[in-house]
């Protein structure tokens, strides 16, 4: 039995996350007793339940964008084969590639050129990416958190009004 990789535990904890935040929400809604609390405890518990949904539909929108950024990282990789596949070619004598999309025989260092630069720029997208994905991430995590400390101090103030 192997082990799992980081990519699985982030990806099922991503998940979990995502489904811990709307649970507490309907819970939380569900068990509100807003009739007799102070207003301030109210003001509280709603507050918290804004921020879950801001934390929830953030967490959405994070997971919409693993498939972005899992697409991108598997291009980079595709180009970065064909270089090397390229400059194997290149070293055993050949001077030129077939290129599919054209049908055409095409010199080896044009078809080099065309690869780096179309890595070059899935890398620049992919930290594009990578670094909204870790704002979501950061915007998703403070939200839920401090929903969780509005919720505790408005259930005090209840308990104690």
């Amino acid at each position: 039995m192997s082990s799992p990789s980081a990519h699985e535990v982030l990806s099922k904890f991503e998940f979990y996350f995502l489904a811990l935040t709307f649970t507490l929400l309907g819970i939380s809604i569900q068990t509100a007793d807003l009739s007799e609390i102070p207003n301030l405890a109210k003001s509280l518990e709603v507050g918290a339940w804004l921020l879950l949904v801001v934390s929830g539909f953030v967490g959405l929108s994070k997971l919409q964008w693993i498939s972005s950024i899992v697409m991108a990282r598997d291009k980079k990789d595709y180009y970065r084969q064909m270089t090397e596949v390229l400059n194997k070619s290149k070293a055993s004598g050949q001077t030129h590639a077939f290129d599919p999309g054209t049908g055409k025989q095409v010199p080896i260092p044009e078809v080099l050129d065309m690869v780096k630069k179309n890595e070059s720029d899935l890398g620049n997208i992919i930290s594009q990416l990578g670094s909204k994905h870790e704002t979501k991430h950061h915007i998703q995590w403070w939200t839920f958190h401090a929903a969780i400390a509005l919720f505790i101090g408005g259930r005090i103030i209840a308990a104690f009004c």
